[in-house]
């Protein structure tokens, strides 16, 4: 008997999911609210003089993003451009109407995730 409850509580404690003390920073940012940010490809010397911009999007969609991204877009000329898309998921309405935005400025959407490269000598970030 005692057998069987040692092998239990071992199966138990082995299927408890594991609370690491290091999340990763990438998972934290996807459970923020989705932030906006203009995004350049590089290394300038790889892709000059044809380097692409796109829009990165990180985090979970809210009923505020439309709004959010709308404010993001008045100052920015993003017709044509690409909407990278990180986000784990969310407000099933906010997507619905951040889609309808997407739409009216003609942008094309992707799903992946933009990774910092080491700044240029000029300090530009890529």
């Amino acid at each position: 008997m005692n057998r069987f409850v040692g092998g239990a509580c071992a199966v138990a404690l082995c299927t408890l999911p594991s609370t690491g003390t290091t999340p990763s920073v990438a998972s934290d940012l996807r459970a923020l609210p989705m932030q906006f940010e203009m995004r350049l490809e590089g290394p300038h010397e790889t892709c000059r003089p044809r380097c692409r911009t796109w829009v990165s999007a990180t985090g979970a969609i809210t009923a505020e993003t439309p709004r959010d991204f709308e404010a993001f877009a008045k100052s920015r000329n993003l017709r044509g451009a690409t909407l990278m898309l990180d986000s784990d998921g969310g407000s099933v309405l906010g997507a619905l109407a951040l889609g309808r935005v997407v739409r009216r400025l003609g942008m094309s959407t992707t799903v992946g995730k933009s990774l910092d490269l080491p700044p240029a000598v000029n300090g530009e970030k890529r």
